[in-house]
């Protein structure tokens, strides 16, 4: 009994890779006996390694905390194409949320809230859905995080992935030539409000995500607001972010060019960067 048992949790851990790969024909019964067992457990492990799981290539879908997210190539970087949903760390731990008001904006570890929710007012601003329906929300724009939760040692994005710095930002505008406009490439089709001529040529499908501040939610369907990982060196209480506007040639990185920068209780949207 007790094989059986540590064998089919060894199994279950063990086979998510030759799941992913090929669920149909996955049996954890490998021989067929009746009984999960050793022999059963050496079968699958003879499976690692034969190529069953190719290695992660950008622009393969990659899952998460039970997403799937899409992934892009822009230039030397690869990028989600799509803003993150976890409401866990990448260690397993959750993320607080639910926070009210006050309790908000004087957080001082990380945070996560679905625009939306019942936590803060709403203001809608979108012309293709309704932003303040949570499950909406999640759906279309994913999770706002503060960002005492980007530099949580726990981790916002999976192995092999991170929240990017602001050069990393701004190396992402620079992969551009100096004609095209960088916010017209990266912004999804059909999500903002007044711009016309979008092309999302890159297939990064940036969406007006808003922030949430003061503890209510705003400026969505024209603003999408990206975390980077680095804090404003001359005012600690603020941190450098990346924000695309409903407007042509609107991107650009908060740095020490532009040092309007956002404070760290804010929640913005959140793109991982492969390392």
């Amino acid at each position: 009994m007790m094989e059986h048992l540590t064998t089919s949790l060894f199994l279950s851990a063990f086979a998510v890779c030759v799941q992913a790969q090929n669920v149909a024909n996955y049996q954890p019964d490998a021989n067929g006996d009746g009984c999960i067992g050793s022999s059963d457990m050496l079968s699958l492990l003879s499976l690692y390694g034969s190529g069953d799981c190719p290695p992660f290539e950008c622009g393969d879908p990659l899952e998460y905390q039970g997403y799937e997210y899409a992934t892009v190539q822009i230039g030397e970087q690869c990028w989600f194409a799509e803003n993150l949903k976890a409401a866990n760390y990448a260690s397993g731990a959750p993320i607080l949320t639910d926070l009210e008001g006050s309790d908000w904006t004087s957080a001082t570890e990380g945070t996560t809230a679905v625009f939306g929710d019942d936590s803060a007012e709403c203001n809608n601003n979108s012309s293709i859905g309704d932003p303040c329906n949570e499950d909406w929300s999640l759906e279309n724009y994913g999770r706002l995080y503060n960002w005492y939760a980007v530099v949580d040692d726990r981790g916002l994005c999976p192995t092999g992935w991170h929240v990017p710095s602001a050069s990393e930002w701004q190396a992402l505008l620079e992969s551009f030539p100096s004609d095209e406009d960088p916010s017209i490439a990266l912004k999804e089709i059909e999500a903002w409000n007044y711009d016309p001529g979008i092309t999302n040529s890159t297939g990064f499908s940036a969406v007006p995500a808003g922030v949430r501040c003061s503890g209510s939610y705003s400026n969505n369907g024209f603003q999408a607001w990206f975390w980077s990982s680095d804090e404003f060196p001359t005012y600690p209480s603020t941190a450098f972010y990346f924000i695309i506007q409903g407007s042509i040639g609107s991107a650009n990185v908060c740095d020490e060019e532009q040092p309007n920068c956002l404070n760290k209780h804010c929640g913005t949207s959140i793109r991982c960067l492969q390392d």
